[in-house]
């Protein structure tokens, strides 16, 4: 994080958002902060928990529209298709979204 003044934060690299559940409302919180200061990466935890709230993987994807999608393995991350029905299983449920001017 970079602060500018007083407890300022003008740059954020990585915020990570485990709320069992409630990630879109952290999301829907965060939305104007993250449109002036655009995290780097976000991961988020998506488990069987978005099955109760009856949210998908897209749903993210499409609140983050500026970034990819990247499904964490046990041993690497790969780059997903959010609408993609295989992207959406609660096995490996951490994604990492990395902000698209700065994926390589």
């Amino acid at each position: 994080m970079i602060f500018a003044g007083k407890n300022q934060i003008t740059e954020i690299d990585y915020i990570k958002i485990d709320v069992e559940g409630f990630e879109s409302e952290v999301l829907e919180g965060a939305f104007e902060t993250f449109k002036s200061i655009k995290p780097k990466y976000v991961q988020i935890e998506y488990g069987w928990h978005q099955l109760i709230r009856q949210t998908t993987l897209n749903y993210y994807a499409e609140k983050l529209s500026n970034y990819n999608v990247y499904q964490l393995t046990y041993n690497n991350m790969k780059l997903v298709d959010p609408k993609d029905s295989y992207a959406n299983f609660h096995l490996y449920s951490n994604f990492v979204f990395i902000r698209k001017d700065i994926d390589q």
